[in-house]
């Protein structure tokens, strides 16, 4: 689901972004033309470190069930085990993917953000 709040002018479709001013059309060689996916960048996403991700998302899938997480979870406690990652981190501990399990939880608080869910602390 796309949520981003655009400019009144602006409107989303099946096809991209439409109503964007003075969008340049992309010109290939044999002619053909396309609009361009603005403001989205998958080039620049390193994929790599969504592998990892992936795995994490594995591990806590066998710990806990597929999206089990999805259900909500205190904020306070995805922030106290972001913050644990990162401090094990720090402390030059690699025993885990403590990165990609922090950006799991940064993750998380999007999903809850945006999808209006509350769990009481």
């Amino acid at each position: 689901m796309f949520d981003a709040i655009l400019p009144e002018e602006f409107y989303v479709t099946n096809w991209g972004l439409k109503g964007v001013p003075d969008m340049d059309k992309e010109k290939y060689k044999g002619g053909a033309t396309r609009n361009p996916i603005a403001p989205v960048r998958y080039d620049l996403v390193k994929w790599g470190f969504i592998r990892e991700m992936a795995k994490v998302m594995h591990e806590g899938c066998e710990s806990h069930g597929a999206d089990n997480w999805t259900n909500g979870m205190p904020r306070s406690t995805v922030i106290n085990h972001m913050f644990e990652h990162w401090h094990q981190y720090l402390e030059g501990d690699r025993k885990e993917p403590h990165l990609a399990k922090m950006a799991f939880g940064l993750m998380a608080l999007w999903y809850y953000e945006v999808n209006d869910i509350e769990v009481e602390e």
